[in-house]
């Protein structure tokens, strides 16, 4: 088993945190991330890139807090999984009362490559402030499209 948990100090004013997190071995991978956007103009960019094969089991979770005015956090996890690969994406972005002015987007996104392979993603805002640039959570989880690629490529 893999495990990591990775807690973010609080980001304070006008402070940028860039995560770029790529998870590809082990049977057993667990991560967390804890992200706290306490001071005002804080950003974070966080990227998290699942590659599974065989029968690996990938559960990945990310909590963003917005408290600070003015805080952005863009946050995005993607898996491409083969064979008996299995992934589970969860991720909550809070904006709380004194986040005014929050842009905040979470997203999930699952690709199986194989009929096997199966992919969850769970993306959840909670938001106690009305006055936001913008909270967003998109996802979405399937199968690739293979006539579509062979249509691009014209191949028949």
């Amino acid at each position: 088993m893999h495990g990591a948990q990775r807690l973010a100090q609080p980001l304070g004013e006008g402070a940028q945190l860039r995560w770029a997190l790529g998870q590809l071995g082990g049977r057993l991978v667990r991560s967390r991330i804890d992200n706290r956007l306490v001071g005002d103009r804080s950003a974070l960019e966080q990227v998290e890139i699942v590659f599974g094969t065989d029968d690996q089991l990938f559960d990945l979770t990310t909590y963003t807090r917005h408290v600070g005015r003015d805080t952005t956090g863009d946050v995005l996890a993607k898996a491409a999984l083969k064979d008996r690969a299995r992934s589970f994406m969860k991720g909550l972005a809070t904006i709380e009362r004194s986040a005014i002015g929050t842009d905040s987007f979470l997203g999930e996104f699952g690709m199986n490559l194989s009929k096997s392979a199966r992919s969850v993603a769970i993306p959840s805002l909670e938001i106690d402030q009305p006055d936001c640039r913008r909270a967003a959570h998109s996802s979405s989880v399937g199968p690739i499209d293979r006539g579509f690629n062979r249509r691009a490529r014209k191949i028949t």
